[in-house]
C-alpha cells in the first residue's frame, strides 16, 4: 500500500508457512499451510507505481495435503508530496482475482471417506471469489499509519454451504521504521481487521439448528452469528540489504485477538513469510 520511488522494477520471490485450523464435525484440526507467491513492482514515475503478485498453496493435516493455484492481484499506487517533506500521503486501488475454483479438491475428499464431504475450507487454496480493495497510509517521518476496505465481490459457489457470502473487512495498521543497523530495518505493527456485518450462507437447516450441505432442496439464506468483528494481529518486519539490489525480507505474525466465529478458513495460529527481492 505504499509507492515506492527509490527503484524502477522489483522483483520479489518467497513464500509464508501458516499455522491454521479447519472445522471437522465438532472438532477443531491443526493445518500447516506452505504458500509460495511471486511479486512484480514497477514505477511509473515518481508518483505512480503498479504491483502485481500470484500465489500457490499447499496444505497438510497430517493425513491428507491439498494443493492449488491461489489468488492474483494487481494494485497501483498513487503517492501525493506535501508542503512538509516528513509527510506524504499514499492511495491503493486494487483487486483479487482467483486463479482457481475453491472446490476442485471435492474428489480428493470424497474418496478417502465412506460418502461425499466437500473439503474444508482451511483446505482450500482460494476464497474463489473477485474482491476490490482500496486504502490510503499515511507517513510521518519513520510512523506509518494504513487505513484499507477489501469488498467481496462475488459469493463462493460450489462450497460446502452451496453458496457463501463473505462480508467487507476494514483494516487498520500503524507501524514504525528502526533502522539498528546499516543495511538493516524493523518495522513492528499492529494490524486490525474488522468484518462490518455477518457472513451469509445458503443451505438447508436441520431442526437442531445444523447445517446439511448434502440438501439441494429448501435452500435458504442464513447469517452466521459471530462471524462479524474485531481480528487483530501483532507483526514485525525485518529486512536486510545484502548487496545494492538484492535484499531478504522476514515477516512473523500471531493474532491476539480473533473473531469468535471464523468458518472462512482464515483463523490462523502463526504466520512467518521469507521473501528474496532485487531490483531489475
Amino acid at each position: 500500500m505504499q509507492h515506492k520511488d527509490t527503484i524502477k522494477h522489483e522483483l520479489i520471490i518467497g513464500s509464508s508457512y501458516e499455522g491454521g485450523f479447519y472445522d471437522l464435525g465438532d472438532q477443531e484440526k491443526t493445518l500447516a499451510i506452505v504458500s509460495p507467491y511471486i511479486q512484480y513492482n514497477a514505477n511509473v514515475n515518481r508518483y505512480l507505481s503498479l504491483n502485481a503478485k500470484i500465489n500457490f498453496r499447499y496444505a497438510n493435516d497430517g493425513s491428507r495435503c491439498v494443493s492449488g493455484f491461489g489468488d492474483g492481484f494487481l494494485n497501483i499506487n498513487y503517492r501525493v508530496e506535501l508542503q512538509d517533506d516528513n509527510q506524504e500521503i499514499h492511495f491503493t486501488l486494487g483487486g483479487k482475482a482467483p486463479l482457481s475454483k475453491p472446490d476442485e479438491t471435492r474428489r480428493f475428499f470424497s474418496s478417502r471417506e465412506p460418502y461425499p464431504v466437500a473439503t474444508p475450507m482451511g483446505f482450500q487454496s482460494t476464497l474463489g471469489t473477485y474482491d476490490l480493495i482500496f486504502g490510503t497510509t499515511y507517513k510521518y517521518k519513520k510512523l506509518s499509519l494504513s487505513v484499507a476496505y477489501q469488498q467481496p465481490l462475488t459469493s463462493t459457489e460450489d462450497w460446502f454451504y452451496q453458496d457463501y457470502k463473505r462480508q467487507g473487512d476494514l483494516l487498520f495498521k500503524p507501524s514504525y521504521l528502526f533502522k539498528p543497523f546499516k543495511d538493516f530495518t524493523v518495522s513492528p505493527s499492529v494490524m486490525a481487521i474488522y468484518r462490518l456485518g455477518e457472513d451469509q450462507i445458503t443451505s438447508f437447516q436441520r431442526p437442531d439448528g445444523s447445517f446439511d450441505g448434502s440438501v439441494t432442496e429448501n435452500l435458504q439464506k442464513y447469517n452466521i452469528a459471530g462471524t462479524d468483528g474485531l481480528t487483530v494481529n501483532l507483526m514485525s518486519e525485518f529486512k536486510y540489504v545484502f548487496a545494492e539490489d538484492y535484499f531478504l525480507t522476514l515477516m512473523a505474525a500471531v493474532p491476539v485477538l480473533n473473531r469468535k466465529t471464523i468458518i472462512d478458513g482464515l483463523k490462523r495460529e502463526y504466520v512467518f513469510a521469507l521473501s528474496m527481492g532485487f531490483s531489475l
